[in-house]
């Protein structure tokens, strides 16, 4: 089934310090959290690409080869689709990670979600929850169709 596996692979989420290695592919072989700059060839038989790349300050997705900082899960993805890598430089990297960051959070939603009787409730509390979290106050004022009319 299609997207299955993304949902079942834990992502692990750099905690605590960071710091530098001047062996990146000793540290992405070992599995670190982090930043890595390489050079990589993009197999030219995929339909999309993996790995975008700066040029003249846009983000440009091709099948070009090229270089770039990138994080360790896209590097992960782009190996899986058959690009190759080559670690240059140095690398920022994290030596410890954890796959439970966001287990309470995402339970509290989930419970939420299976208390509600109808989708639209779960919605609406939803989206006030997350304004009230994110600062606003909730509410939103519109304009009625004779308001517009009017102006």
């Amino acid at each position: 089934m299609a997207g299955v596996d993304f949902i079942e692979k834990p992502f692990r989420y750099p905690i605590g310090p960071s710091r530098w290695s001047n062996k990146p592919e000793t540290e992405f072989n070992d599995g670190k959290s982090g930043f890595y700059e390489i050079k990589f060839t993009a197999p030219k038989y995929i339909r999309f690409p993996v790995l975008p790349r700066k040029e003249k300050k846009k983000l440009i997705w091709s099948l070009k080869d090229g270089h770039g900082i990138y994080f360790y899960v896209d590097i992960e993805d782009a190996k899986e689709c058959g690009y190759t890598v080559e670690f240059i430089n140095e690398c920022l990297v994290w030596d410890d990670s954890s796959t439970t960051l966001f287990d309470k959070y995402i339970t509290f939603w989930f419970e939420i979600k299976q208390q509600c009787d109808s989708p639209y409730k779960y919605d609406d509390e939803c989206k006030l929850l997350e304004n009230l979290n994110n600062g606003n106050d909730g509410f939103v004022f519109l304009k009625s169709e004779e308001e517009k009319k009017q102006a």
